[in-house]
Parts: C-alpha cells; sequence; structure tokens
C-alpha cells in the first residue's frame, strides 16, 4: 500500500483535497464529505438529537465527561470539539457519530461503507484525518481509519477518555505508543495494540506518514 506523498488538509470550507493512494484518504463523494461539515451544522445536530431523545444538556455532559458549558459552546457552533470527545458525546447519545456529520439528525448510514462513502471526522489539525468505517451494531463502538504525519503525534486529549478501551492495527509506516505507565512501543506496519483508552498518553508517527485502524469501545455510565 502506497503512503500518501503529500499532507492532506482536512477543515471546513476548503477545497477537496487531491485523491491518494492511502488507506485514508478517500476518491470522489468522500473527500466531499470530508469539507461538507462546519461548527454551526456540527452543533445543531448534536441538540438535535439530545433534544429529540429528551435528555437535558447537563445529562448529557455528565453521560459524555464534559462540562455543560463546553457542550453549549459545541450545540451553538461557538467551539470546535475534538474527535475523542465526538465520540463520546455520540456514545452518551446512543447514535453513530456519523449522524452528527449528516444533513439529517435521523439518517442511518449503510453497514457496508465504500470507500469513497466514508464520512470524515473534523479534527481541526491538517496532520491527523480520522475517517469513520462501517458502523458498528452497538452505539459503544466506533471504527475507523486513520492518517497521521510523520513526526505528529495523537495525545490522549484528542482520544476518547478514561472509560473503555482502544484498539490500534498499523497499515503502513510506524507508530509509537506511549502509556502513562511510563512504558512505549512501536508498532510497525501488521502490529496492532489493545489498551485502556486512558492508559495511552501519546501516539506519535514515526519517519514516514502512519496509516491505521482504530476501534474504540467505550463504557456509558449508568444514569442512575
Amino acid at each position: 500500500m502506497a503512503s500518501a506523498k503529500s499532507s492532506p488538509k482536512s477543515t471546513a470550507k476548503r477545497k477537496a483535497p487531491k485523491a491518494a493512494e492511502g488507506v485514508a484518504i478517500p476518491d470522489g463523494q468522500g473527500a466531499e464529505l470530508a469539507t461538507s461539515w462546519s461548527p454551526a451544522h456540527l452543533g445543531e445536530m448534536i441538540r438535535a438529537i439530545r433534544t429529540m431523545q429528551g435528555l437535558s444538556m447537563g445529562e448529557v455532559a455528565r453521560r459524555s465527561d464534559v462540562s455543560v458549558s463546553f457542550l453549549s459552546l459545541v450545540e451553538t457552533g461557538q467551539s470546535d470539539i475534538s474527535v475523542g470527545r465526538l465520540l463520546r458525546v455520540a456514545q452518551a447519545l446512543g447514535v453513530d457519530p456519523g449522524r452528527f456529520i449528516s444533513a439529517d439528525p435521523l439518517s442511518q448510514r449503510s453497514r457496508i461503507v465504500d470507500k469513497d462513502d466514508r464520512i470524515e471526522l473534523p479534527t481541526g489539525r491538517d496532520d491527523l484525518r480520522i475517517f469513520l468505517l462501517a458502523p458498528s451494531r452497538e452505539s459503544s463502538r466506533a471504527y475507523a481509519a486513520g492518517w497521521l504525519r510523520a513526526g505528529s503525534s495523537v495525545d490522549r486529549y484528542t482520544a476518547p477518555a478514561r472509560l473503555g478501551e482502544s484498539f490500534v492495527f498499523v497499515l503502513e509506516g510506524s507508530l509509537q505508543v506511549d502509556l502513562t505507565s511510563g512504558d512505549s512501543a512501536t508498532l510497525e506496519a501488521g502490529a496492532s495494540i489493545c489498551f485502556v483508552t486512558a492508559d495511552v498518553k501519546r501516539m506519535t508517527a514515526g519517519e514516514q506518514s502512519c496509516e491505521f485502524i482504530w476501534a474504540v469501545a467505550s463504557i456509558r455510565p449508568s444514569s442512575s
């Protein structure tokens, strides 16, 4: 599998990036979907789904481990949100995170997702791209393909929070995983790792850009 030789962009209202062969960079429709979101649209979809479920902002904030004030800023389009927090909000609401990017809060993604139909999650960075793969049948799980520029890092504030576990499989390049315990491991292409999400401190791409599969499963706090 060939790596992307240029750094792709992921910014709202920006022209779609030129197609490349890497797993994390789709052609056609997927590239258009990657630029169709905005903080205002994202917040509108979160608010619409929350109100349809009859949940208060405080309840969703508690379940997703974010502050009410932060969630309010997100719902009104006044703040960006990291991929990790976005996944936690989706899991708190029991929905596929792709619904936040769609035009209709009631939409359901197909169980089969072609390369050109993948939805790109907003990362707020041009050195990290995350694309949703087929939706899980369990709302507590999400599967994604990722691209991380050579030398760039993803820290624990970008990754989902304290609940649940993450699985990473490296497709191309290498990825150094540093844990809060002080242990670290370097994963070459073909290697994988599973860890309690809260235990990861940082993940850093090696000398070439890294492509990977990322799965995250979270345990939603009880409503009691």
